[in-house]
C-alpha cells in the first residue's frame, strides 16, 4: 500500500498532468454527449474508471485552487502597508532620532559629540536606536566610524513625512 501514498505524493508535484489527466477525463466523459460525431463513446467497463478518475483529479485541482487563493488572498489583505508612517517596532526615540539627522541631512550626526551626561538617554540606548533604525533602512552608519550616523534615501524621505505630520499637529 506504500505506492498509493508515494503516487499521492507525485501527483502533489504534477499538477499539471493532473490538469491533462482532468481535461481528457472530462473530455471522454462528456464529450461523446455533447459532440457524438467527433468524440467516440467510451467502452462500458471503462466508464466507472473514467469517472473515478475525473473525480479525482478535479479534486485535486479544486483543492489547489482553493490553497492558491488562500494564500494570494492571505498576501493582499493581511501584508503590512509599506507606505505606513510607522515601520514595525520603531518608536518616539527614533522618531526623535530621523527628526535629528533630518534637521541638517547633508551631515552625519556624530554619536561622540552628543554630551549624554546632561540627555536623557545613554550612548547604549542611542545605539540600538541607530541599530533598528538601520535594520529598516532609514539610516546608514560610517564604515569607519560606526559613530557617524547619515541618513538614507529612504529616511530623508520618513524624515520630511514626520517633519510634515509635525507641521499638521503643531499650530
Amino acid at each position: 500500500m506504500d505506492w498509493i501514498t508515494d503516487f499521492l505524493k507525485h501527483l502533489a508535484i504534477t499538477r499539471s498532468i493532473v490538469a491533462a489527466v482532468f481535461i481528457t477525463t472530462l473530455v471522454m466523459v462528456i464529450g461523446p454527449h455533447l459532440f457524438p460525431a467527433i468524440v467516440p463513446s467510451t467502452p462500458q467497463p471503462w466508464s466507472p474508471v473514467l469517472f473515478g478518475v475525473m473525480v479525482l483529479s478535479g479534486v485535486l485541482l479544486i483543492f489547489w485552487a482553493v490553497n492558491i487563493i488562500y494564500i494570494l488572498c492571505n498576501s493582499y489583505f493581511f501584508t503590512p502597508d509599506r507606505t505606513s508612517i510607522s515601520p514595525p517596532n520603531l518608536n518616539n526615540n527614533h522618531y526623535e532620532l530621523v527628526l535629528v539627522l533630518g534637521e541638517n541631512p547633508s551631515q552625519p550626526l556624530c554619536l561622540d559629540n552628543i554630551n549624554y551626561n546632561v540627555a536623557s538617554f545613554t550612548k547604549l540606548e542611542i545605539m540600538q536606536w541607530v541599530l533598528d533604525l538601520k535594520s529598516n533602512s532609514l539610516v546608514s552608519t560610517n564604515s569607519w566610524n560606526e559613530n557617524l550616523v547619515s541618513l538614507t534615501q529612504e529616511g530623508r524621505t520618513k524624515a520630511l513625512e514626520i517633519q510634515k505630520r509635525r507641521k499638521l499637529i503643531e499650530p
